[in-house]
């Protein structure tokens, strides 16, 4: 009498397992295309995160589908009525095998579309930043009113989204000895926040 198959055996001759690495592929595949279209059809970002999650619940009925049914030339029947001789599950494995790799190269072509638009959307935030730093050490440099002047003509591309410029503090005190706890309060609040990594301090 012959041994029974493993379970392992079992589910890569059913092709379970090719069934599930297609099933992974193609909802990684449309989860892309979908994040990708989402802006052109205004689309909240919440709706591919829900295509996930309602793919990962439907992952088991696929497998259980997988499992239960095989394809065979007369159409899909359950696996206990397919007879030995009629089962094509290794042909149907070549066309898993193709179908795989197709879809993992859409994925992949996707996913490298991807990279190159987010790339080519940074280009001009580096270049911004990079013409932002000469002006910034001019301004570091400069007389208050010179300061003032030339952040006024920098163009609002060339400045950093997240940047400040301190100018020296004008002191309003009869006396004229206080100069120095004005200078000395600047240098604190310049130094507090130089601290602050993503911060640019002109």
């Amino acid at each position: 009498m012959p041994a029974k198959p493993g379970l392992f055996a079992e589910l890569k001759r059913r092709n379970v397992l090719r069934a599930a690495v297609l099933y992974i592929a193609a909802v990684w595949a449309l989860a892309q295309g979908i994040s990708q279209l989402s802006p052109s059809f205004d689309l909240p970002e919440y709706v591919t995160r829900w295509f996930v999650i309602a793919c990962a619940i439907a992952f088991p009925f696929w497998l259980a589908f997988a499992w239960l049914y095989e394809i065979t030339p007369h159409g899909i029947k359950r696996e206990s009525e397919v007879a030995a001789g009629e089962s094509i599950t290794h042909s149907t494995a070549r066309r898993l095998d193709f179908a795989i790799i197709s879809v993992l190269a859409v994925a992949v072509a996707l996913l490298a579309w991807q990279l190159l638009v987010a790339r080519r959307a940074e280009a001009p935030t580096r270049a911004a930043a990079a013409a932002a730093k000469p002006a910034s050490a001019a301004h570091a440099t400069a007389a208050p009113s010179v300061a003032n002047t030339s952040l006024s003509a920098v163009p609002a591309a060339l400045i950093p989204a997240q940047s400040i410029a301190v100018l020296p503090f004008e002191n309003l005190n009869v006396d004229k000895k206080d100069a120095y706890f004005v200078a000395g309060v600047q240098d604190l609040i310049l130094t507090k926040l130089a601290d602050v990594g993503s911060l640019k301090v002109i």
